[in-house]
C-alpha cells in the first residue's frame, strides 16, 4: 500500500479518488478494477486487505472512507512519533517506547470509540487531528514525571539529601559527585532487571542498603560458611584437609572478589584478582596455616559504612582515584 494524502490514494506520485478507482462506477472498489487502471498508467500494484474490513474482496465506499480516515490519523500520529527523540533527551529507551505504545494505543481507542457512537465518520481524522497534540502532550508529561528515569533521580536527590543532613562537616562536593556517580550506576542496574511495582520504594531501599553495607556485612554469609567448614577440616587427614581447606578459602575469596572487596591480605600477600588466588593457596603446605591466615584476614574487615568510606577518603586521596576506585566496587558488587 502506498502513502495517503487527504482525501486521495496516492500512488507514484499520482492521487486517485474512490470514483476514478472505480472504473465502472457500481460503487465498490475490486483489485481487478485497481490493478487494471494502476498497470494501464505503469504505476505500483496496491494490495486492498488494509482497505477491505469484511474481507469479501471488495471494497466498498464506507469502507475506502474509514481506511483513508485511519491512514490519515495513522500520518498524524506518525508525525508526533517523530516529537519523542527530542522530548525525550535523557531518559531510557522504555520510556521512548513507552510513549510510542500509548500513542498507538490512542488512536486505536479513538476509533474504536468514534466507529461504535455511529459519528460521521468523514469528520474522524480531523476531530483526532484536532485532539492529537493535547493526548500527546498529557502522554508526554505523565512519562516524563512517572518514568524510570524521573524516580530514579527523585530517589538519588533524596538519598543524597538526606546525606548532607546527617553529614553537614564531613560532606564536600567532590563526595557528593562520587556518590552520585555511585547511585546513578547502580540505580539503572537495579532498573534493567526490576519487574516489581513499586519502584520508587523498591529503589530507595536498594540504595540505602548499597550504602549502609560494610565488607564485614557483605561478607558475613561466606563468613559463616568458612567457619563451619574449617570446623570440619579437623576430622579429616591432614592431606585431605589442605585440599579442602584450599578449595573453602577460593570460594571465600571469589566472593569477596565478587562483592567489590580486594584488600583482603592472605599472609603477606593482598588479593586484587581472580588469578592471584591460586598461586597464593599454592604456597601454604597446612591447614591450620591457611585457617590462622585467612581468620586474621577476617577480623581486618572494615566495618566502615561505603558511604562513610567515600566521605572519609575523598579529601585524602586523588579525585579520579577516589572515583575509580568506589565505582569499581559497586560494579562488581
Amino acid at each position: 500500500m502506498q502513502n495517503v494524502t487527504f482525501g486521495m490514494l496516492t500512488a507514484s506520485a499520482h492521487m486517485f479518488s474512490f470514483e476514478e478507482l472505480d472504473v465502472d462506477g457500481d460503487g465498490i472498489i475490486t483489485t481487478i478494477e485497481i490493478n487494471s487502471l494502476l498497470k494501464e498508467k505503469n504505476m505500483d500494484i496496491l494490495d486492498l486487505s488494509s482497505m477491505d474490513k469484511d474481507a469479501d474482496k471488495k471494497v466498498t465506499k464506507e469502507e475506502y472512507i474509514l481506511w483513508e480516515q485511519e491512514s490519515r490519523m495513522s500520518e498524524a500520529v506518525t508525525n508526533a512519533k517523530n516529537n519523542i527523540a527530542r522530548d525525550f533527551v535523557g531518559y531510557n529507551r522504555n520510556d521512548i517506547l513507552d510513549a510510542i505504545k500509548k500513542l498507538d494505543e490512542y488512536q486505536k481507542d479513538f476509533i474504536t470509540n468514534f466507529t461504535t457512537r455511529g459519528q460521521d465518520i468523514t469528520r474522524m481524522a480531523e476531530i483526532f487531528c484536532k485532539n492529537l497534540p493535547f493526548k500527546y502532550r498529557e502522554i508526554k508529561n505523565d512519562i516524563l514525571i512517572n518514568s524510570d528515569t524521573s524516580i530514579k533521580n527523585k530517589v538519588i536527590k533524596s538519598i543524597i539529601q538526606d546525606i548532607q543532613n546527617n553529614n553537614a562537616n564531613s560532606v564536600t562536593e567532590n563526595s557528593m559527585r562520587i556518590l552520585g556517580d555511585l547511585l546513578n550506576e547502580e540505580a539503572d542496574k537495579f532498573i534493567n532487571v526490576y519487574s516489581g511495582g513499586t519502584l520508587e520504594d523498591d529503589l530507595f531501599h536498594h540504595l540505602q542498603t548499597l550504602l549502609a553495607q560494610t565488607d564485614k556485612s557483605k561478607l558475613s554469609g561466606a563468613v559463616e560458611t568458612w567457619d563451619n567448614d574449617s570446623k570440619d577440616l579437623e576430622s579429616l587427614p591432614k592431606e585431605l584437609a589442605l585440599i579442602k581447606a584450599k578449595n573453602n578459602a577460593k570460594s571465600f575469596l571469589l566472593r569477596a572478589l565478587k562483592e567489590g572487596i580486594n584488600t583482603i591480605k592472605l599472609g603477606n600477600v593482598t588479593i586484587r584478582t581472580e588469578v592471584e588466588i591460586v598461586p597464593v593457596l599454592a604456597q601454604y603446605r597446612n591447614y591450620e596455616s591457611l585457617i590462622n591466615d585467612l581468620n586474621k584476614a577476617i577480623c581486618q574487615l572494615s566495618g566502615i559504612s561505603l558511604v562513610e568510606q567515600v566521605l572519609k577518603s575523598s579529601d585524602e586521596k586523588d579525585d579520579d582515584l577516589i572515583e575509580d576506585d568506589y565505582i569499581d566496587k559497586v560494579k562488581a558488587a
